[in-house]
């Protein structure tokens, strides 16, 4: 599969990317080289390759993300200026 020169002056024309002939011919052949590795990732035999999520087998460092204890909500609002069921009471700020 390789990218002709029409496809890509079709894709820089919707990236409004605006290059010169050399860069045409620059990009085209940087691209082509690109879709041929993909190709010949493709073409191999991966049938008996287990999945991974990560290359090494690490883990992850960071502790298990739980609840902590805080504030209760009561404690939170008793020093609230107003409070309507169980909010904080709030001017509005939003103009007509």
């Amino acid at each position: 599969m390789s990218i002709t020169l029409d496809e890509l002056k079709h894709l820089a024309d919707l990236a409004r990317l605006r290059l010169s002939d050399g860069e045409f011919d620059a990009m085209q052949s940087d691209l082509n080289r690109v879709l041929d590795h993909f190709e010949q990732l493709r073409e191999l035999d991966l049938g008996d390759v287990e999945y991974a999520t990560h290359p090494s087998g690490l883990r992850s460092v960071w502790r298990d993300d739980f609840p902590a204890f805080g504030i209760n909500r009561a404690a939170a609002l008793l020093g609230a200026p107003d409070v309507q069921a169980g909010l904080f009471l709030v001017p509005t700020i939003i103009d007509d």
